[in-house]
């Protein structure tokens, strides 16, 4: 066949399409910006250095992205915070002035558990590049930590969670005085917390994301929640997460191929066969204090048994469809 003026204009379609689509997933649009993970062939989290370094990236890659820091680890690494917001507001004063909704991420308080961290950067990282992404975030300030235990991210090691594929190396559960940070929130015995709690509020967020990876059961979901719905706040605000957050994002998800389901919890320990609970989530988890400020707390927890990937991927949709929702909260 002839390549004539029909198949030029074609295959120029067609590279358009394709182009189209991978600047729509976030993968090679600005090697410059390509994360760690993607570098490492999805295999691989980087360590505090380069966290930070390439946090910096961002901010200076984009004038809606500013970098701090919020205070300082037992062994006095700096708290990393990103601020995204699509009017160049970076103080808590200047955006609830604006009317936008302020969504506070964490990672990392489990430092062994990375897969936030790096789902974080790269949507942060398609949202600066991608125009159609910051449509989903015009009303949306985005405050992201992507390692809350700095000290217990630098134990890094190959078998801090030997039951968990991937990725490669990964920090440790507990911070330098071996106090687990998400045991608390309530009694605040680390500096990681209190500092943290200033940041709280200080900015007041509407909603709370906490990233983790389950230690539990082999089951076939990617991603499974907490989110408190059981009256342990305003009534109002329990309906709102039940009958219009959980109704919206559980079909996006199962769109996206990440479908999704509540926390498992076996009623006896180790006993699959007992069925499983569910209940109100105590004040010394993350998400169970900010439920009791009255702020709903959606705990991600993604699973230990799947590759690291696809863990990671399936954080990135459950923090993007969370924001497609687009929702005013009822304070």
């Amino acid at each position: 066949m002839k390549f004539n003026f029909f198949n030029s204009i074609l295959l120029k379609i067609v590279v358009f399409l394709i182009f189209t689509n991978i600047f729509k997933t976030g993968y090679t649009q600005n090697k410059e910006l390509m994360t760690y993970f993607e570098k490492s062939d999805f295999k691989e989290t980087p360590v505090y250095d380069s966290t930070i370094s390439y946090c910096k990236k961002l901010a200076n890659s984009s004038k809606y992205v500013k970098y701090q820091t919020f205070g300082n680890s037992g062994q006095n690494r700096e708290l990393p915070l990103l601020i995204v917001d699509l009017n160049g507001n970076f103080t808590p004063e200047k955006v609830k002035k604006s009317g936008n909704l302020t969504v506070l991420i964490q990672a990392c308080i489990h430092a062994g558990e990375p897969d936030g961290k790096d789902a974080g950067l790269m949507l942060i990282r398609d949202l600066i590049v991608n125009k159609s992404k910051q449509e989903l975030f015009k009303n949306i300030t985005l405050l992201f930590i992507p390692i809350l235990n700095v000290d217990g991210h630098e134990r890094f090691g190959k078998y801090n969670r030997i039951n968990q594929n991937g990725p490669k190396e990964m920090g440790w559960r507990t911070n330098a005085n071996n106090l687990n940070l998400n045991r608390d929130y309530l009694k605040v015995d680390s500096k990681e917390i209190k500092h943290w709690l200033t940041l709280f509020n200080r900015w007041d967020p509407d909603f709370f994301i906490d990233c983790h990876t389950t230690d539990g059961a082999d089951y076939q979901y990617v991603i499974t929640y907490v989110l408190d719905t059981e009256g342990n706040c305003d009534l109002q605000l329990s309906e709102w997460q039940k009958n219009t957050f959980l109704k919206k994002i559980e079909p996006m998800m199962s769109e996206s191929s990440n479908p999704i389901f509540p926390y498992v919890t076996f009623r006896n320990w180790h006993d699959p066969r007992s069925g499983i609970k569910s209940g109100v989530s105590p004040t010394m988890l993350s998400q169970g204090y900010t439920i009791a400020r009255n702020r709903p707390g959606l705990l991600i927890e993604t699973h230990m048994l799947k590759d690291y990937k696809t863990r990671v991927f399936g954080t990135y949709y459950m923090i993007e469809n969370r924001s497609n929702t687009n929702i005013i909260i009822s304070s």
